[in-house]
């Protein structure tokens, strides 16, 4: 760069940004941290809701094993009673909730205290579905498990919203990340016959939109 003054800024620029972004990371485990001990303090809740996650024949995704083993950690733990493991069919023909809920039986979670949701198809959804779920089972303290990054949008659709519910974000240093599930489970029982693809039936930006909380389900609007 021949421009020594716009040398300094562009290094300047950098440097605020990276040290911002570094807040922030302390901030949100700050944050999780807090509500991980509070959760800790009050347990045990009616409920433990683990949103779902895509799975693939090829494989469980590591975002599908974290949020097992971080459910299982707070189950274990006695944190909740219950497990609502909430995911429709949505960008594969398995019912994300029925999956998960055949890797926590080996996880040696009970099946009978396994609830599956199988409506929800963002991430909004899986907080409305799992309350209505839980609400007609006469369970009434839900605890949302997932990654900081979710919490936080699940934080704005709180405030749009008279669903009570707490989060856990993820405390990665709780939980045992080199462990692998070694039985295959039988994934035709999540198979859902005349699945469509969500990108097929939304728009990219709808299901940005509701992804991220501006909608609620689509029922709802109805």
């Amino acid at each position: 760069m021949k421009n020594p003054a716009l040398m300094i800024k562009v290094l300047l620029l950098l440097t605020i940004g990276t040290t911002l972004s570094s807040c922030k990371t302390l901030n949100y485990k700050k944050i999780a941290l807090n509500r991980y001990e509070y959760a800790n303090e009050v347990k045990p809740f009616d409920v433990l809701v683990v949103p779902g996650t895509p799975y693939y024949q090829e494989g469980m995704t590591e975002t599908m094993l974290y949020r097992l083993l971080w459910a299982e950690h707070l189950y274990k733990n006695g944190f909740a009673k219950n497990i609502i493991f909430s995911g429709a069919a949505v960008y594969t023909p398995f019912v994300e909730g029925c999956i998960m809920k055949q890797y926590a039986m080996q996880l040696g979670i009970p099946e009978n205290k396994i609830i599956v949701e199988p409506k929800a198809e963002t991430s909004v959804d899986n907080i409305y579905y799992a309350n209505l779920q839980a609400r007609e089972l006469e369970l009434k303290d839900l605890l949302v498990a997932t990654d900081t990054y979710q919490s936080l949008r699940y934080a704005r659709f709180q405030k749009k919203t008279n669903i009570q519910f707490n989060m856990t974000p993820m405390q990665l240093d709780s939980i045992n990340l080199d462990f692998r599930f070694k039985t295959a489970i039988n994934d035709s029982v999540c198979y859902q016959a005349g699945w469509v693809d969500y990108k097929s039936r939304k728009a990219w930006y709808e299901r940005f939109a509701k992804s991220g909380g501006k909608f609620l389900p689509d029922e709802v609007v109805k």
